[in-house]
């Protein structure tokens, strides 16, 4: 912006009345023009007396924890405004036989909660404090990949964002005792079927206290398939490149969130002692919350979707393939009218092509599944949906036909969707996949979650807007419900101009246009007054700031 446009600043004072920022958590500084809203599905303040199991399972779906610490639901309980997980020595071994004379032998109860919702790219913290043993206290998303970029080989996506134990000892992995440690691991198994973990660079903070002493504020900042940040008590972040050498986007599909106590390897981290296990105190992990944030736009109008399509991209309306593989003949975004059923995109199969991609949804639950497809003359497709069951639906109409079929997930709740044909030279054509709930829950309202110390402030200096006599104002505001905005052009005790705007709940960081109904004259002191009300029927006021602004003179 050329000198004319700006607005020297004289002074800013921020006036905010509001608790002391101790007591509260929040995402990052989102970008200009955008906004953190909270994500109802992914949050939970555990205020109740059990689990919500609208939103998590008491146990982990695939896995039953590592030897000798089995995943129990006995061991997972919700109290006093806390997720409780406590380790305990087992009165007796269970036995897990797995086949060919293997079994394992767990001692040790431990526990896991997986949220039935996934996640994709946002923020999200937790508030928790260690079990004071060496089991584990974790916050942490797994699932999701698919078929790689080498087309016979797979990846799995694991990204941790806090993992620790809750006391020190004569082991390697004491360090984890303290502190924050992050991870992003690469599953990836190549083409001749060797696995491999390929991960980060880890991301470590330092602190004397154990992790036991105290409750902690643990949090990431999923930015896209490629980086995250991380942030220890809300301070400063320190970031992570996840592993790219396979490939240019290894993390860029939904995963669950894991909040999980279990047993480290041995001798990396010791086992816990009979005696600490028997300590109904401090042999629990707790949690006080989890909370995910998701980026909107800075004045959005945020509800959320009451049974959403989970095939996010079903319609291929990003232009490209994302969150689809595929391997074999060729696959390709198309935009031609006459191929796309609704929409401005669908996707082109030719030759002998598979394209799948994972879905992550709730466990054990009916759902209903949708597509549009039609293939050129002589062609035969297959549209398959495959889970513990396959469902299939040849594809031959020339003309765009609906294939639907009801289904219920597993107990991994993760099913795939495959295209597919074996014709050299066939070619078809698909629009518009979508999963729904067949039964989805009531809608309620979410809580109002008091998560955010509400204010309001400028991002930076106030410049004239392009428009005539607008100023354009830097607005940063935290609301943790709809409030409104207040804009106050004084000169000395006149007010000039005046306007209220709405303030959509979340953490946003803006750009307003204030309109100006008196010519402003050069080289005049102004006072502009950013005020954050409760309401529009009130005159509450939550938050102030004001700037001293004068303008440009003709020379400068």
């Amino acid at each position: 912006m050329s000198p004319s446009f700006m607005i020297k600043k004289a002074i800013c004072v921020i006036v905010v009345l509001s608790f002391c920022g101790s007591l509260y958590a929040e995402p990052p500084l989102p970008p200009v023009g955008k906004r953190w809203v909270l994500n109802p599905n992914l949050s939970d303040e555990f205020n109740g007396t059990e689990l919500d199991d609208s939103k998590w399972l008491d146990h982990h779906p695939t896995w039953r924890g590592r030897v000798p610490g089995i995943f129990l639901p006995s061991q997972v309980s919700v109290a006093d405004g806390f997720l409780q997980i406590r380790g305990e020595k087992l009165k007796e071994e269970i036995v897990v036989r797995r086949g060919r004379g293997r079994k394992d032998v767990y001692t040790i109860a431990g526990g896991a909660v997986v949220s039935k919702n996934s996640g994709h790219f946002g923020y999200y913290e937790c508030r928790c404090k260690a079990a004071a043993t060496t089991m584990s206290t974790t916050f942490w998303f797994s699932g999701g990949g698919g078929i790689g970029p080498n087309e016979c080989d797979s990846y799995g996506q694991e990204w941790d964002i806090q993992e620790c134990v809750g006391r020190r000892g004569d082991f390697d992995g004491k360090y984890f005792a303290s502190g924050m440690h992050s991870n992003g691991h690469y599953w990836y198994t190549d083409c001749a079927g060797e696995k491999h973990d390929h991960r980060a660079d880890q991301v470590t903070f330092e602190d004397p206290e154990l992790a036991s002493a105290a409750f902690h504020v643990y949090g990431g900042w999923w930015k896209d398939a490629t980086e995250a940040s991380y942030y220890y008590d809300n301070g400063p972040a320190k970031h992570q490149t996840f592993y790219n050498k396979i490939s240019d986007t290894p993390f860029d599909t939904p995963m669950r969130m894991n909040l999980v106590s279990e047993t480290y390897p041995f001798p990396w981290i010791e086992l816990p002692t009979d005696e600490e296990l028997a300590d109904p105190l401090n042999s629990v992990a707790v949690y006080d919350w989890v909370r995910g944030y998701s980026l909107v736009d800075f004045d959005a109008f945020y509800v959320a979707e009451p049974n959403p399509n989970m095939a996010t991209n079903g319609g291929f309306e990003t232009g490209d393939l994302d969150q689809w593989k595929g391997r074999g003949g060729s696959r390709s975004v198309v935009s031609s009218p006459e191929h796309v059923h609704d929409g401005k995109y669908a996707v082109r199969l030719h030759g002998a092509a598979l394209l799948s991609r994972l879905v992550l949804l709730k466990p054990e639950t009916d759902y209903d599944f949708s597509c549009y497809a039609k293939v050129t003359p002589g062609s035969t497709f297959t549209c398959a949906l495959k889970s513990d069951d396959t469902f299939t639906a040849q594809v031959t109409d020339q003309q765009y036909v609906r294939k639907n079929f009801r289904f219920r997930t597993p107990k991994s709740g993760n099913i795939r969707i495959e295209l597919s044909s074996s014709g050299e030279d066939h070619e078809g054509y698909f629009d518009n996949f979508v999963i729904r709930e067949s039964t989805p829950d009531a809608l309620e309202h979410p809580p109002i979650v008091d998560a955010l110390r509400e204010r309001i402030e400028f991002g930076g200096d106030v410049t004239l807007s392009d428009r005539d006599n607008a100023l354009s104002v830097p607005i940063i505001y935290a609301a943790n419900r709809d409030r409104q905005i207040r804009l106050r052009l004084q000169h000395g005790d006149e007010v000039l101009s005046e306007t209220t705007i709405e303030a959509n709940a979340g953490f946003a960081n803006g750009i307003v246009n204030f309109d100006v109904h008196e010519k402003l004259s050069d080289s005049e002191r102004y006072a502009l007054h950013a005020s954050l009300q409760a309401d529009g029927n009130s005159d509450a006021t939550i938050g102030e700031a004001v700037q001293q602004i004068t303008l440009p003179t003709a020379n400068e």
